[in-house]
């Protein structure tokens, strides 16, 4: 599967899927897009770190605060295509990444 170079992650639409854990979302969508297993577990680990979805990637989605749905969305986005550039469709987003992880998502986007 060939990267592509920039995701767009909205707000109002989630790749997450409501009733799934956040890791099982994640299965899901390696599943979907043909993901290598190899290329996913590498990439999981590195969100896994840099974001701190260790916290709750075994929580249901419905229970996910605004915050940590966003950092799982982001995280989907990145496991889906790794990107190099990550564009926000509206202010919204950025608080929510803001309200519970800002030092994570700022030393990710710089990762």
């Amino acid at each position: 599967m060939k990267s592509t170079q920039t995701t767009l992650p909205f707000g109002q639409r989630s790749q997450l899927y409501w009733d799934l854990l956040l890791g099982e979302s994640f299965e899901l969508l390696r599943r979907i897009y043909q993901i290598e297993p190899d290329v996913y577990k590498d990439n999981i680990k590195k969100l896994t770190e840099v974001l701190k979805l260790d916290k709750f990637i075994h929580t249901p989605v419905r229970h996910l605060s605004l915050g940590q749905r966003m950092c799982g969305d982001l995280a989907a986005a990145m496991l889906v295509g790794s990107p190099r550039n990550i564009k926000r469709s509206t202010p919204s987003i950025r608080t929510g990444f803001m309200m519970c992880f800002s030092c994570s998502v700022v030393s990710f986007i710089a990762y």
